[in-house]
């Protein structure tokens, strides 16, 4: 996932190959960039295995795993903004109302 736009992952690109060429002693005919030479974190590892809550999960009815996830988001949300709808709608970019039928629906109101 790349959260910005392309012009910044040019920029990106660009400063990490400046970075692993100021690491090497001659210039290299191909150079290869790792997720350290661009300040990503190494996915690799999350890569292995699922997090235990979602393979707890995963086993069940894909509703009740898709609600489960939704109160929990909610849930946290609202413990950021000490249980302030309006706010925790704004960070979920949910209209209030939305978030309230939604929160009704879960079981969460």
């Amino acid at each position: 996932n790349w959260p910005g736009n392309v012009r910044e992952l040019e920029h990106l690109i660009g400063r990490s190959a400046l970075k692993a060429l100021g690491n090497c002693r001659e210039r290299p005919k191909i150079l290869s960039l790792s997720a350290h030479d661009l300040d990503l974190p190494d996915v690799s590892a999350a890569l292995i295995a699922p997090p235990p809550e979602v393979a707890a999960i995963a086993s069940g009815d894909l509703r009740q795993a898709t609600e489960h996830y939704q109160r929990q988001v909610i849930n946290a949300c609202l413990e950021r903004h000490q249980h302030n709808w309006a706010s925790a709608a704004r960070e979920l970019g949910l209209d209030r109302a939305n978030l309230g039928r939604m929160a009704k629906r879960l079981g969460l109101k």
